[in-house]
């Protein structure tokens, strides 16, 4: 596997704002619409499923888990890891990088990281040039393909 730095720093910035914000999935786990003391659920919900998701986050020790939702804490993992996969589903996480992707200057480096998978790609259902036909656009299935090489996607999804 080829290393992406660039695109693995984003994809996790991606999961982490998922599991830090004040968002559909924090709300579903907490159960509140205003969720109190929200970084320290987000700690919470990071220790649990974060080694899972892929992040590099290590444990943190939070000394004010007595300000946990009981709807978080009586979740299992299992239940939290599920609640994740519905919020932040591959569709979305792959529209997310497509949108980076092609962007036009937001992104060169990630586009450059990509271009080393150019050869592998076919045009028209990996790539396509741009309305400037110079510049390359990159599809669902080429963002796919890098996700499963990095290891994010089972070969079989």
């Amino acid at each position: 596997m080829l290393p992406l730095p660039f695109f693995a720093d984003e994809v996790e910035k991606i999961f982490s704002n998922q599991c830090s914000g004040a968002n559909a999935l924090m709300q579903e786990l907490t159960g509140k619409r205003d969720i109190d003391q929200l970084a320290h659920q987000a700690i919470y919900l990071k220790n649990m499923i974060g080694a899972i998701i892929g992040l590099q986050y290590e444990l943190s020790f939070d000394q004010h888990t007595g300000v946990l939702c009981d709807a978080l804490i009586a979740k299992s993992r299992d239940e939290l890891l599920e609640a994740f996969c519905r919020h932040m589903p591959l569709q979305m996480l792959v529209s997310r990088l497509v949108t980076m992707t092609n962007t036009p200057g937001s992104a060169r480096l990630f586009k450059q990281q990509m271009n080393a998978f150019r050869d592998d790609f076919q045009e028209g259902r990996d790539w396509k040039y741009g309305k400037d036909d110079i510049t390359v656009e990159y599809t669902d299935n080429a963002l796919l393909t890098i996700l499963k090489q990095m290891g994010y996607l089972n070969v079989s999804n």
